[in-house]
């Protein structure tokens, strides 16, 4: 009986994955819209392929809402605090 349990076992264990996959997310820009794994973001909203809430990223596009806004002195001012962000 305990060969036969043994050997059951050592089928199961056998039957797994060496290695479990590792979901990963892929992140892109096509034609000028932020996709994310191969689809674009809020597709068919007003916010299609635009990446939002994400402010690291805010610091470095240009606002369409403000006319007044400097994508070059915004990225400026954040750049020297990402490893504070990093910290927390």
């Amino acid at each position: 009986m305990q060969a036969a349990t043994f050997l059951t076992l050592g089928s199961l264990i056998a039957a797994l994955p060496m290695r479990a996959e590792v979901p990963r997310t892929i992140v892109s820009i096509v034609d000028g819209q932020w996709q994310i794994n191969g689809q674009v973001t809020y597709q068919g909203a007003k916010a299609q392929g635009l990446l939002l809430n994400v402010r690291m990223v805010n610091a470095a596009f240009e606002d369409r809402n403000r006319s007044d806004f400097d994508p070059e002195a915004n990225s400026n001012k954040i750049l020297p605090q990402i490893s504070d962000y990093l910290g927390h």
